[in-house]
């Protein structure tokens, strides 16, 4: 399955090189993951419901497909860089 990507990008900010913060614009689902569980974004809080809601969903997201899925893994996403003070949009 090609990787489903959002209808609006995501602009976060994750810790960069040298510690630095960057922006990111996380457009698909694989990106979204990938700033999650590699990146840091949500401060690796498993611990967190808003972390478990929002890699749940990008999880469901990238095995279902729908739009319906996406957009509900988008939201959730926000909800986690909002916790993290880390959106950039909304």
């Amino acid at each position: 399955m090609a990787d489903a990507s959002f209808n609006k990008p995501v602009l976060v900010r994750v810790e960069g090189t040298h510690g630095r913060s960057e922006v990111v614009e996380l457009r698909t689902v694989c990106e979204a993951l990938r700033a999650i569980h590699r990146d840091g974004l949500g401060g690796f809080r498993v611990d967190s419901l808003v972390w478990q809601r929002a890699t749940d969903r990008l999880m469901v997201a990238e095995r279902d497909g729908s739009p319906e899925a996406i957009e509900a893994a988008r939201i959730a996403l926000l909800a986690l860089a909002r916790q993290s003070r880390a959106p950039l949009d909304s």
